[in-house]
């Protein structure tokens, strides 16, 4: 699972424009459906020699015009509502709307000191589930229980 920030990479990639595609999360056992968002930051050092310029470019990226193109370009989508249009038609053999569809309920990522013990073990797991090794209930578990060690250990 990737997530609106791979879209050019998989666009402009033979294998993956030609066999892959965007879905809808699955509902829980309790008919939700909830995904994860998280942001890109931008940030310039107070104390640098070219603040002024750098307050410039900040003010710039976070702007609608360039969020639009952001969009355009197939960066991930924008930060502003109504205005994805272009990123969902900047691959058309995928189904971008989906992602968009999937936005009114998103909690943010979670992060901890130690994000990157947690998800690459995640990542790694879920294979499993993909080969047929173990079930997809028995990943979730086991991903929970790593994950819960690592957390209590931070």
């Amino acid at each position: 699972m990737q997530g609106s920030w791979m879209v050019a990479a998989f666009r402009d990639n033979e294998y993956t424009a030609a066999n892959c595609d965007v879905a809808v999360l699955p509902k829980s056992g309790d008919g939700t459906r909830v995904s994860i968002y998280n942001g890109l930051g931008w940030a310039a050092d107070a104390n640098g020699s070219h603040t002024e310029e750098a307050w410039k470019l900040l003010e710039y990226l976070g702007s609608e015009e360039a969020q639009k193109r952001q969009a355009e370009l197939g960066v991930t989508m924008s930060a502003y509502k109504g205005t994805s249009d272009t990123w969902v038609s900047c691959a058309p053999e995928f189904h971008l709307q989906a992602l968009l569809d999937m936005s009114e309920n998103m909690v943010i990522r979670p992060y901890s000191r130690n994000t990157k013990v947690w998800e690459d073990y995640s990542q790694e797991t879920m294979v499993k589930a993909y080969t047929g090794e173990m079930t997809m209930d028995e990943v979730c578990e086991d991903i929970a229980a790593f994950m819960n060690q690592q957390l209590a250990e931070e």
